[in-house]
């Protein structure tokens, strides 16, 4: 996954397409933007053993909600 370093990013995006429209700003003045990347860590043995416990949740809240 790859990211913008600025998380609250709304304002700044449409102050960019502002400047982009008016001519103020060039798409060249967004490159380089710094950006955060993360890999998965996790082993797949254990993604599975949790996937399959968040199943499980959704199907209960699911079976809760008809009672």
């Amino acid at each position: 996954v790859t990211r913008v370093k600025m998380l609250e990013s709304t304002a700044l995006g449409a102050a960019r397409l502002a400047g982009l429209e008016t001519g103020f700003y060039s798409f060249d003045d967004f490159k380089g933007d710094e950006v955060d990347s993360f890999k998965p860590m996790m082993k797949q043995e254990e993604r599975e053993r949790l996937y399959r416990r968040w199943k499980k949740a959704i199907e209960a809240t699911i079976a809760f909600k008809d009672e």
